[in-house]
């Protein structure tokens, strides 16, 4: 890890994917200050995380990311359990995605981590260990592969930020 102090700005702060992260983050000792977004409040903060309260759908949620100034941005904002408002959920993961990279690109932010489904790749029994980034895409094959999911794959930024697709495990075996 750098000796610079960068600031961190985490979304998605109050869900478990978030919690998890930002404890890991404080035990490892990021050395910058870490401020934590979402829309409800976390049930058990981690100590020394600032957390703000916004809706990511709510102009109020690009401008506390504008304010907060982060040098990087960890995306852990989305739905991924059904919602019975397909609609909702769309405008929760697509536009609120796109909404804060927007905002991450207007505030110069130097780096960006997007946490998306394994899933993407498809679970495919002929799928090569380890599964690598240029393995193909294969989930339009898979029901979990929703409408709601595809965009993701065709969001990115540009002009000198660092983006990295952070592609967790959340489940394993054979």
């Amino acid at each position: 890890m750098s000796h610079e102090k960068k600031k961190l700005l985490v979304t998605g702060a109050a869900g478990y994917i978030g919690g998890v992260f930002l404890r890991a983050l404080v035990q490892q000792r990021w050395s910058g200050p870490i401020v934590g977004l979402d829309k409800v409040p976390a049930r058990s903060p981690v100590a020394g995380v600032r957390y703000l309260q916004a809706d990511m759908l709510a102009p109020q949620w690009c401008a506390l990311i504008e304010e907060q100034k982060p040098d990087v941005l960890v995306h852990l904002a989305f739905v991924v359990d059904p919602m019975r408002d397909e609609g909702l959920m769309r405008r929760i993961n697509v536009e609120g995605t796109k909404r804060t990279f927007s905002a991450a690109k207007a505030d110069g932010v130097r780096q960006l981590v997007v946490a998306s489904s394994a899933s993407a790749y498809g679970a495919f029994v002929d799928n090569p260990l380890p599964l690598r980034e240029d393995h193909p895409i294969r989930a339009a094959q898979l029901p979990l592969n929703t409408p709601e999911t595809r965009p993701f794959w065709n969001i990115t930024m540009r002009n000198s930020v660092v983006s990295i697709l952070l592609v967790p495990s959340l489940s394993s075996g054979r």
